[in-house]
């Protein structure tokens, strides 16, 4: 029996420290782990235009989708990750990457990319809408050239210092073609077939609030 027990509590004690790890992980959350698990579903929490307030610049794509089930079905977290890795070089040929977003108190904005500026204002979502803000555009002179009026906007905060912002494809392709001044192009068509793959999904951008605040 001595021989039989010793294998069993080698086993016992390898099943011990494998669950041991991912307990320890819950009970000492890592926050950005946690916002990349959490950050692929849209969030249905309320934003405050205090929370916004303030200067924010690009920090690289951002990919969404509108249920757990979605997700799961596209493929899991990994999905959303290899979408956003791949919509990197296309907004960066659009010069997206040079993106900035500035929120004011009083709930208006400046999307701003190198000379081209949207402005706009953040207003609540409509009444049984799955986003949490609508951002309501005035273009200004850019109307001639531009149909983006009034987005739901798919917001979700990551502590206070990092935020996502996404839209439904079609809207973004919208606003990707009134900041860059492209229409028809390689970009545009790159940015639509690469996300018209998934079901459910929505896409915009990550934004960094800038360090002088």
């Amino acid at each position: 029996m001595t021989s039989f027990r010793k294998p069993l509590a080698i086993v016992w004690l390898l099943i011990m420290a494998a669950i041991s790890v991912p307990v320890k992980a819950l009970s000492n959350p890592n926050p950005d782990l946690l916002s990349g698990l959490l950050g692929n579903l849209i969030s249905t929490d309320k934003v405050s235009v205090a929370s916004l307030a303030g200067s924010w610049s690009y920090d690289g794509p951002a990919v969404t989708f509108k249920s757990d089930n979605l997700l799961k079905k596209a493929g899991g977290v990994a999905a959303a990750t290899a979408a956003e890795e791949k919509l990197a070089p296309y907004y960066r040929k659009a010069g997206l990457d040079k993106l900035t977003l500035t929120v004011n108190s009083d709930s208006t904005f400046v999307m701003k990319v190198k000379t081209i500026k949207l402005n706009g204002k953040f207003e609540s979502a409509d009444e049984g809408s799955a986003a949490n803000m609508k951002m309501v555009f005035d273009l200004g002179p850019l109307k001639a050239i531009s149909s983006l009026t009034a987005v739901d906007a798919y917001i979700t905060m990551s502590g206070s210092n990092k935020m996502g912002i996404t839209f439904d494809v079609s809207k973004l392709i919208v606003i990707i073609r009134t900041l860059s001044s492209i229409s028809g192009n390689s970009t545009i068509k790159g940015v639509s077939s690469l996300l018209e793959q998934y079901d459910g999904v929505t896409a915009g951008f990550e934004f960094k609030r800038d360090k002088k605040q």
